[in-house]
């Protein structure tokens, strides 16, 4: 009896087990992501985006999408102002160093984002599905 116990409160737990560093900042609804990008002035993109994925901490976003004949990518934007955009792989590069580099793209980015882009890039598009299958894997 003592082990039935043991393996339903194993079960029941490890859901709560299995924290990255996106929870709570990622998977945010789509259509949030979809909306930001289109108030979002941001030059030679075409209008229609099929966002993916959508990351938000404090006054900053990611919003990850494709567009037709451009590279899908990772579109930084902070207080509704286009700051830089991610795309293509990470070869090498560690969840730490791609942290930094988030980091870098402004002051105010909160260490909670920058660590949850490095976790993402480097495995985490590739662990867990995001909203919508992920162009970076096919």
């Amino acid at each position: 009896m003592k082990r039935i116990l043991f393996c339903l409160l194993l079960l029941t737990t490890a859901p709560t087990l299995a924290k990255t560093p996106c929870d709570g900042i990622w998977q945010q609804p789509l259509a949030q992501g979809s909306a930001l990008l289109k108030k979002t002035p941001i030059k030679g993109l075409p209008a229609r985006p099929k966002v993916y994925d959508l990351m938000r901490s404090g006054n900053w976003s990611i919003v990850w999408a494709e567009f037709p004949d451009a590279e899908p990518g990772g579109y930084f934007i902070r207080d509704g102002r286009f700051v830089e955009v991610w795309g293509g792989v990470a070869a090498g590069d560690t969840a730490a160093d791609l942290a930094k580099w988030a980091a870098r793209q402004g002051k105010d980015m909160p260490k909670p984002l920058a660590a949850c882009f490095g976790w993402y890039v480097a495995e985490g598009r590739d662990t867990s599905p995001p909203a919508w299958p992920s162009p970076f894997s096919r």
